[in-house]
C-alpha cells in the first residue's frame, strides 16, 4: 500500500512538472525578441527562486537557445548575470560567482552600468565565499564602471565594501563607506539597506572605539528599521550585535542578555550564513570568561572551534585562543600549546589577508579618487563648452526674435494702415451720407415746421384783435397754446442756428442795429412766459443806442439768456437785462434775482470751450458762448448775492 501511494505521488509530480513545462514554453513562444525573453526569465526566476527552484532552472534552459540565437552578446551577458543572480538568492556562491563572470565576458565594453552592476554582484560573492581580496577588487571595479551619479548600485557597491572592509579589519574606511551608502539609503527611503549600513556602522564603530556607545546605537537604530519590515533574522544578527557591543564596552551581564536572548530563541539553527552560530558561540566565551565562568566559557569554544573549522578563520582565531586562555588558566600546557598553535597559524594567515588586501585597499582607492577627479575635471570641461554654446546660441536666437519680431511688427502695422485706410474712406463716405441726411432733415424742420408754427403763432396773436369773445377756459388754453408753440418756435431758431453752424455755413451779416429795438422784439416773445410763472422782466438800455453786429445773431444771445434766468430763477422774481457801452465794447448783462444757476452749471459754462449740449435744455448757452465768439467777444458767468448774472461782452 505505501508503494502505491508514493507512486500516485510521482506520477502526479510527474504531470505537474509537465504542465509547468508546457506553461513555460508557451510563455516562451510569445517572446519576438531575447529582450523580452530576458524579462520573461527575470520574473520568473526571482519568483520562484526559493519556492520552485525547478521552474526557475527549467525556465532558464527554455529561454537559453532563444537568447544565444540572437547572437546579441549584450542580451546574452543579461541572461547569464539572472542565472548567477539565481543562485545568489540560492546562497550558491560559487555557482553565481562563475555565472557573473561567464556574463562579463559577453558584456560589452561600451555597457559601463551593466559592467559595474556585474562586479558588484561579484563583490558580494566573494564576500561570502571569504575571498576578501577578490571582493575589494570587484567592488573597486564595480565603483569604476558605475556613473557618479548612480543612485541605486554605487550605495549599494559602497556598502558591501564596508562589510568587506570590516572582515579585512580595516575598520575607519568601512565606516567611511558604509556612512556614504546610509546617505543615499535615508533620502530614498530603503528601510532594508538603511538598517544594514547602521549595522556596518555599528560594528566599524565597535572596533574603532569601546569606550562609547555610539556602536550600540547604530545597532539600535538598525534593529528599529528592521522591527518596521518584521525582518525576524535581520533583528536577530542586530541583538547579537548589540551584545557584542556591550561586552566590548565592558557591560558583561547586558552582553550576555542579549547573546543568550539569540541562542535561547534557536534563531540561529536555520541561518544560510554559516559563521553566524560559531560567532555567538564564541562571543559567548568570550562574555563567561569575563563573569570568571570558566566552564560555560570552555562549553562555548569548544562548540565555536567546531563549527568554525570550516566557515571563518576569524572566528576560528578567536576560539583557539579562548581555549588556549582556558587550558592554560587549568594548567593544562599540552592541550594549551596545541590550541596556542592552531590560534597563531589562523592569526597569521588572517593578518596576511588584511595586510594584503589593506595595500590594495589604499592603492585601489587612490586610484578611485582619481579617476573620480578626472571625470568631474571632464565634466566641467564638458559643462563650460555645453554653457559656451548654449551662451552663442542663445544670442542666435534673440537675434533670430528680434528680427522676426520687426518684421511681424511692420506686417502688423502695414495690415493696421490699409484697415485705417478702409475705415477711414469707409467712415468718410459715411458721414458724407449722414450730411446730406442732415442737410435734408433742416430744410425740412426750416420750411416744413417753421411755417406753420409762425403762422399758428400769428393766427393766435389777431385772434383777441378781432374783438371775438372767448370763454375764460377757451382763452387760457389758447394762451397756453401760443406760449407752447412761442417755445417750439424758438428751439427751432436755435437749432437751424447750430446746424448751419456745425455745418459750417453759418455767416454772420453784420449792421448798424438798433439794440433797443432788437431787444423789444424779445421781450415781445418772452413776455408770453411771464405770468404762468408770475415773473417780471426789466430792461436797461441807453437811448439810442446801435452797434454793428447781426440783428439775428444778437437776438437769439438776449433770448437764450433771457430763457435760462427764467428757468433757474424762482417764481415771483424779476429778471434785469441790462446793455451799455464800456470802453468801446457793447456790455450785456442779464441778472436773475433767485438762487441763481446751479454750481454744476456754472462749472461747465467756465468751461465752454470743452461744453457740448446733450439736450436742449443746453443748446441755448452753447449758442450763446459759440454767437459771443463770432462777434470776437467772449462770456462771462458769475453769482453775486442776489442771484447771478451772465455778461456777454461784443467789441
Amino acid at each position: 500500500m505505501k508503494f502505491l501511494t508514493s507512486l500516485l505521488f510521482l506520477l502526479l509530480s510527474l504531470v505537474g512538472y509537465a504542465q509547468s513545462q508546457d506553461t513555460l514554453v508557451m510563455w516562451a513562444d510569445t517572446c519576438s525578441s531575447a529582450e523580452e525573453l530576458n524579462s520573461l526569465v527575470s520574473k520568473v526566476v526571482r519568483r520562484n527562486a526559493w519556492s520552485n527552484l525547478d521552474r526557475a532552472h527549467a525556465m532558464i534552459a527554455i529561454a537559453k537557445p532563444g537568447v544565444f540565437a540572437s547572437e546579441d552578446s549584450t542580451e546574452i551577458g543579461t541572461f547569464l548575470r539572472e542565472h548567477g543572480i539565481l543562485h545568489a538568492i540560492r546562497q550558491d556562491h560559487d555557482s553565481a560567482k562563475h555565472w557573473f563572470e561567464q556574463a562579463l565576458l559577453w558584456q560589452p565594453k561600451s555597457d559601463s552600468g551593466d559592467i559595474g552592476y556585474l562586479y558588484r554582484n561579484l563583490c558580494v560573492a566573494h564576500r561570502q565565499l571569504e575571498n576578501y581580496s577578490s571582493s575589494l577588487n570587484s567592488g573597486y571595479l564595480a565603483l569604476r564602471y558605475l556613473d557618479v551619479k548612480d543612485s541605486v548600485m554605487r550605495p549599494l557597491t559602497y556598502l558591501e565594501m564596508a562589510k568587506t572592509l570590516y572582515k579585512l579589519q580595516d575598520y575607519e574606511l568601512s565606516y567611511e563607506y558604509a556612512q556614504k551608502s546610509l546617505d543615499y539609503f535615508e533620502s530614498t527611503g530603503d528601510l532594508y539597506n538603511q538598517s544594514s549600513a547602521n549595522n556596518s556602522i555599528g560594528l566599524a564603530l565597535m572596533e574603532l572605539d569601546t569606550m562609547t556607545n555610539a556602536s550600540i546605537q547604530a545597532f539600535r537604530k538598525s534593529n528599529s528599521v528592521k522591527a518596521l519590515m518584521s525582518d525576524t533574522m535581520s533583528i536577530v544578527v542586530s541583538l547579537a550585535n548589540i551584545g557584542i557591543s556591550h561586552y566590548q564596552l565592558g557591560n558583561n551581564d547586558s552582553a550576555l542578555y542579549y547573546l543568550k536572548l539569540v541562542e535561547s530563541k534557536q534563531w540561529l539553527d536555520q541561518t544560510p550564513y554559516p559563521f553566524m552560530l560559531p560567532m555567538l558561540q564564541v562571543n559567548l566565551s568570550s562574555t563567561y570568561m569575563s563573569l570568571d565562568n570558566w566552564q560555560e566559557a570552555e562549553r562555548y569554544a569548544k562548540l565555536a572551534y567546531e563549527g568554525s573549522k570550516d566557515a571563518s578563520t576569524f572566528v576560528f582565531q578567536r576560539a583557539c585562543h579562548n581555549l588556549y586562555k582556558v587550558y592554560n588558566r587549568r594548567g593544562d600546557v599540552e592541550k594549551a600549546l596545541s590550541y596556542y598553535v592552531q590560534f597563531h597559524k589562523a592569526y597569521e594567515k588572517n593578518i596576511k589577508v588584511s595586510n594584503d588586501a589593506r595595500l590594495i585597499t589604499n592603492e585601489q582607492d587612490v586610484r578611485e579618487q582619481m579617476r573620480v577627479l578626472q571625470l568631474e575635471m571632464l565634466q566641467k570641461e564638458h559643462l563650460l563648452e555645453k554653457a559656451e554654446n548654449e551662451k552663442q546660441l542663445k544670442w542666435l536666437y534673440i537675434g533670430l526674435g528680434v528680427l522676426v519680431f520687426l518684421v511681424l511688427t511692420l506686417l502688423q502695422m502695414y495690415a493696421l494702415m490699409l484697415k485705417k485706410r478702409r475705415v477711414s474712406q469707409e467712415a468718410l463716405l459715411r458721414l458724407n451720407q449722414l450730411d446730406d441726411a442732415k442737410n435734408r432733415l433742416f430744410s425740412i424742420i426750416g420750411h416744413d415746421l417753421r411755417g406753420p408754427i409762425g403762422n399758428s403763432l400769428f393766427l393766435l396773436k389777431e385772434i383777441p384783435q378781432r374783438g371775438d369773445k372767448l370763454s375764460a377756459d377757451s382763452a387760457d388754453i389758447m394762451e397756453n397754446v401760443r406760449q407752447g408753440l412761442a417755445e417750439v418756435n424758438g428751439l427751432l431758431e436755435n437749432l437751424l442756428i447750430w446746424a448751419k453752424d456745425q455745418a459750417t455755413e453759418l455767416k454772420l451779416t453784420k449792421t448798424e442795429v438798433n439794440i433797443n429795438s432788437v431787444v423789444h422784439q424779445c421781450e415781445q416773445i418772452m413776455t408770453p412766459l411771464l405770468p404762468n410763472r408770475r415773473m417780471k422782466m426789466s430792461c436797461a438800455i441807453d437811448e439810442g443806442l446801435t452797434w454793428n453786429i447781426d440783428p439775428n445773431a444778437y437776438s437769439t444771445i438776449i433770448r437764450n439768456l433771457v430763457s435760462n434766468a427764467l428757468k433757474y430763477a424762482p417764481t415771483d422774481s424779476e429778471v434785469v437785462v441790462s446793455i451799455h457801452v464800456e470802453e468801446g465794447v457793447l456790455i450785456t448783462r442779464v441778472k436773475d434775482s433767485g438762487p441763481g444757476i446751479p454750481r454744476e452749471v456754472l462749472d461747465q459754462l467756465k468751461n465752454l470751450k470743452e461744453y457740448r449740449p446733450d439736450t436742449s435744455k443746453g443748446m441755448g448757452l452753447y449758442l450763446v458762448y459759440m454767437l459771443t465768439k463770432e462777434h470776437g467777444g467772449d462770456i462771462e458767468v458769475a453769482a453775486c448775492e442776489e442771484g447771478s448774472y451772465v455778461e456777454v461782452r461784443i467789441p
